[in-house]
């Protein structure tokens, strides 16, 4: 994932606060602290930030203004029944766009409910469901959650 920082709207997420650019270096950081949510697109990855948001588009990360930013859904921590630990940046950063807001994956992105009522003591009851991400490349990024409806509750993220 080589490329540059550039300024493509309002906003200051690409920027430090002296007005001077952050490297890719240091925005793919402040992703990988929560500093910036992040969701992948048919279009790139798009980062969203109180301030604004940043985008990685053909090598390209870019500032653009955003009125909110989303927070994780609260995660019930009941256990794990696969790999949580992301291989590369595009993982991370579905990851976080799935813990986010996993009913609205983003355009060119995809979400079933692929379980109707899990039988594991943990989650008895609960639906799994899947989110398949599309990056630029034509890779999918898989992802399985569980989700309670009754108490809107989710568990169990976990790479496919």
């Amino acid at each position: 994932m080589g490329g540059s920082i550039t300024q493509i709207a309002s906003g200051t997420m690409g920027y430090r606060l002296d007005g001077t650019k952050l490297t890719e270096e240091e925005a793919k950081e402040r992703i990988l602290n929560g500093q910036f949510n992040a969701s992948i697109s048919s279009t790139g990855v798009s980062f969203g930030a109180l301030a604004g948001a940043i985008t990685y588009v053909s090598g390209e990360l870019s500032s653009q203004g955003n009125s909110e930013a989303r927070n994780f859904v609260k995660i019930e921590n009941r256990g794990s029944t696969g790999r949580t630990v992301a291989k590369d940046l595009y993982e991370q950063i579905a990851m976080k766009s799935a813990k986010t807001n996993p009913f609205d994956p983003g355009e060119g992105n995809t979400i079933r409910r692929i379980v109707a009522s899990l039988d594991d003591e943990r989650w008895l009851k609960w639906e799994k469901w899947e989110i398949i991400f599309r990056t630029n490349e034509g890779r999918k990024i898989n992802i399985h959650f569980n989700y309670d409806p009754i108490n809107k509750l989710f568990d169990d993220f976990k790479f496919k």
